[in-house]
């Protein structure tokens, strides 16, 4: 897992992304219910294999929800916001 703060670069790697930054999102999942989630901007950087946002305001410990192209998925390992 990674650990960052809050303004920090996070770059996010993985398959089938886009490399159209407006075709992607994070949200930071920061706990139970939907009340702790956070959106991050758009992507400073995009790529089909890997993207990168800056940890936003107000994000939490926890998975990341991850939305390319219209196809969601959830990390399987949570980001550490120190």
């Amino acid at each position: 897992s990674a650990e960052v703060r809050v303004g920090d670069p996070l770059t996010i790697a993985g398959e089938h992304f886009s490399d159209d930054a407006d075709q992607l999102s994070v949200t930071f999942l920061g706990g139970e219910g939907d009340e702790d989630d956070v959106a991050a901007a758009t992507p400073y950087s995009a790529g089909t294999t890997s993207f990168s946002i800056y940890v936003p305001e107000g994000a939490k410990s926890g998975p990341l929800r991850i939305v390319a192209e219209g196809r969601s998925a959830v990390t399987s390992l949570p980001v550490t916001v120190l």
